[in-house]
């Protein structure tokens, strides 16, 4: 397996190779999987800039700069944890789950948010609701008030009903269960028109690949984040959108 499969001028090109540049391109493909849409995505240009640097510093034979970079990257293991904190959550998520740990959603679930929904937007009553799908979403459920309730469109609605207990904040769903309210969630730094529930909303689905809606107190529109963007963003105080039944349907899965 050692032979050469092609030489190409004083470049020899072994069968280990191929396999070599095959595995560091699907690793480089997951982890841009991973980053993109998301605040990490802006960092690898500047990772990318420093390997770029080092490489230039060691064939111009840059000595001073070479001792810099060489210095520096001792901490570069420790910054890459420090920043892509979120993504290695999820992936290590990603890899460590089997068949018997997906959970299910629930065939009524899409009617009963779009029930709630309505309600709320008709009402002018913000509200947040995040749908667990693969990842554990159990530190932004560590945050909130633990609920433990089947799901259902009166169920939400009262918890979002102003001046209670429990409205400010997100509700988590994992199931056909309300698991948890109150739940407070990141929020995105980019600033904007949008406010801070649609800031958390985009956030959260950033960090991991729930469905976060979202009603919004001062227009009515209902609007869901995945995967770091916005899938619907559209409907107000009279009717909400028949394609949101269907989006949380084929997201949830």
């Amino acid at each position: 397996m050692n032979q050469e499969l092609f030489k190409f001028s004083f470049l020899s090109i072994r069968p280990f190779d191929i396999l070599d540049i095959l595995l560091v391109a699907t690793v480089f493909y997951y982890l841009w999987k991973l980053t993109h849409n998301t605040r990490a995505a802006r960092m690898w240009f500047g990772i990318l800039l420093l390997l770029a640097f080092g490489m230039v510093a060691r064939i111009l034979n840059l000595r001073a700069l070479s001792w810099i970079l060489a210095s520096l990257s001792a901490f570069w293991a420790v910054a890459f944890v420090i920043l892509f904190q979120p993504e290695l959550r999820r992936a290590l998520s990603d890899l460590g789950r089997t068949p018997f740990s997906r959970r299910r959603i629930s065939a009524r679930l899409p009617d009963i948010l779009v029930q709630a929904c309505g309600e709320l937007s008709r009402r002018r009553w913000g509200a947040i609701i995040l749908i667990r799908r693969k990842n554990p979403v159990a530190h932004f459920i560590e945050t909130g008030i633990p609920i433990h309730s089947d799901v259902s469109s009166e169920l939400l609605v009262n918890i979002f009903a102003p001046n209670t207990p429990l409205h400010d904040g997100c509700v988590i769903i994992d199931g056909d269960r309300v698991i948890a309210a109150r739940c407070v969630l990141p929020v995105v730094e980019e600033r904007g028109p949008l406010g801070m529930r649609h800031r958390a909303a985009l956030a959260a689905s950033q960090e991991t690949d729930a469905v976060a809606v979202v009603v919004s107190e001062e227009t009515g529109q209902v609007s869901i984040a995945v995967e770091g963007d916005w899938l619907l963003f559209r409907g107000d105080a009279t009717e909400i959108p028949t394609s949101l039944a269907s989006s949380i349907s084929a997201r949830a899965q």
